[in-house]
């Protein structure tokens, strides 16, 4: 794969769309990675044994105020964190990836959201199924990230239907 050729279609994207703030789960990047686009600044969450898969990252404009805030990172989560203000509300901003086949707790869920503070938005692939986010049938992670929305008061804001599609169907 060509990725000068990935790299040049991102950045066009960016700047037709006028992005300011790109969140990305499974980002597949490592320590050692450099991923620099002009007029961004990146920041990125590897996982923990420093191999590129798995990860999340975030890529904000250089000329928007932003402080970078320590990462959450574990086998399970891993997750790009930096604070901003948004209509005048100091605000975390999360991109993260909880990697599938691992087992997350509900403490594991309680650490990981309290590192966020008081006012957070998260986005990323969570691997957690559930119909309230558009999937029919719920997995264990997906009870158990419902149920844990639900005991906090958190909202979430996802599209109506599925986001996850079998790409190797029989």
């Amino acid at each position: 794969m060509d990725y000068s050729i990935k790299k040049n279609e991102l950045s066009a994207f960016l700047l037709l769309n006028s992005i300011d703030l790109l969140l990305i789960s499974e980002a597949h990047l490592t320590p050692n990675s450099s991923f620099k686009l002009p007029g961004y600044i990146t920041y990125h969450c590897d996982h923990p044994d420093d191999s590129a898969y798995a990860g999340s990252a975030i890529l904000i404009k250089s000329n928007i105020k932003h402080t970078i805030l320590p990462s959450f990172q574990n086998n399970c989560i891993q997750a790009t964190n930096i604070a901003l203000t948004l209509n005048h509300i100091p605000t975390t901003i999360s991109s993260a990836y909880f990697r599938p086949g691992t087992k997350i707790s509900s403490v594991e869920l309680s650490r990981f959201f309290t590192s966020l503070g008081n006012n957070f938005l998260i986005s990323g692939d969570l691997n957690s199924k559930h119909p309230r986010w558009g999937f029919c049938s719920p997995n264990t992670r997906g009870r158990l990230l419902n149920n844990f929305l639900l005991n906090h008061n958190l909202k979430i804001i996802s599209p109506s239907n599925s986001t996850y599609w079998l790409s190797h169907a029989n």
